[in-house]
């Protein structure tokens, strides 16, 4: 029998909420909206990109809606993972889960989906990564069964 343990990436195993941030902040540089903290970023993620650009924009911004976005992927793409680490204790706690076979996925809109999971300090624990949940879910139900 296969045991097998499967994560999300961005917010359960990594931080990247000051990469997230920095993202934002260059995408709205040439707008006046506030400038975005960590804490303020932290709140409003969990829904996707466009989502997070949608609620930091507000009804009354939303024309510039597709602007901002492309900023925000432009500056995304290159500095994915500046900041971006692991949680303190996760390294230590997926070595330890070694007789378990390990998948994490993300499903985010993002740049490059692998970039992330390859430096993000994550890679050596993992036996598979996927850049969509749904597109795993058919190929490991089809293994699994």
């Amino acid at each position: 029998m296969m045991r097998l343990l499967i994560c999300d990436l961005d917010g359960t195993l990594v931080d990247s909420s000051i990469d997230l941030t920095n993202a934002l902040n260059y995408a709205v540089e040439p707008y006046d909206i506030e400038k975005m903290t960590v804490q303020r970023t932290k709140s409003l993620v969990g829904e996707g990109i466009t989502r997070l650009i949608e609620k930091l924009l507000g009804l009354e911004m939303i024309a510039i809606r597709q602007a901002v976005m492309d900023r925000f992927m432009e500056y995304y793409a290159a500095h994915l993972v500046d900041f971006t680490r692991p949680y303190a204790g996760v390294p230590e706690t997926l070595a330890s889960l070694h007789r378990y076979k390990k998948l994490s996925f993300q499903t985010r809109e993002k740049p490059s989906p692998g970039e992330c999971f390859w430096n993000s300090g994550c890679y050596p624990y993992f036996d598979w990564c996927s850049a969509a949940i749904v597109l795993m879910r058919k190929s490991l139900l089809r293994n699994l069964s």
